[in-house]
């Protein structure tokens, strides 16, 4: 059996982990792209709706 210390090991823990991490903020910055929008939604500027819609679309 391979040591858990091997280096192909911690290659894969650490690509794992970054990239979870990369997801995670790529998801923050759609939320607050989403709730910027909202805040923008009383304005109604006729391109910023089928932005939120895909915005709002990617959150779920």
């Amino acid at each position: 059996r391979k040591p858990l210390n091997s280096p192909l090991y911690l290659v894969v823990k650490f690509f794992l982990l970054f990239s979870y991490q990369h997801v995670r903020l790529i998801h923050f910055v759609i939320l607050l792209l989403n709730l910027s929008l909202n805040d923008f939604e009383t304005q109604t500027n006729p391109l910023m709706k089928p932005l939120m819609l895909l915005l709002r679309l990617t959150v779920r």
